[in-house]
């Protein structure tokens, strides 16, 4: 069962959505991190705030490569690895892949 946890770091409270579970011949128990969720303290408040950020992130991404003269994004950023539309996909891929998480544990 998962549940989520706060960790102090800093002066501020990050939060994580992890399980316990047991290593096979351990009598202490261990916690697994599921998902980060940074300083969102409920699933709907990080869902709320990640999902119009990956369409900004995107949008972002697609603007830039047009500028460039790219219609594709990952075109653009085959040739061009190194621009801020690179950052901003992988910001929003790695987003879409919390928000997978979550959403399998609501």
């Amino acid at each position: 069962m998962a549940f989520i946890r706060g960790k102090q770091s800093g002066g501020h409270t990050y939060y994580q959505v992890v399980e316990s579970y047991r290593p096979e011949g351990s009598k202490t128990p261990r916690q697994r991190v599921l998902a980060y969720m940074g300083k969102h303290a409920t699933i709907e408040d990080a869902l709320a705030e990640w999902e119009p950020r990956i369409e900004i992130l995107r949008r972002w991404a697609g603007e830039e490569a047009r500028e460039r003269g790219y219609e594709d994004v990952q075109e653009c950023l085959k040739v061009l690895p190194g621009i801020a539309a690179a950052r901003r996909v992988r910001e929003a891929e790695d987003l879409e892949g919390r928000v997978k998480v979550l959403c399998s544990l609501r």
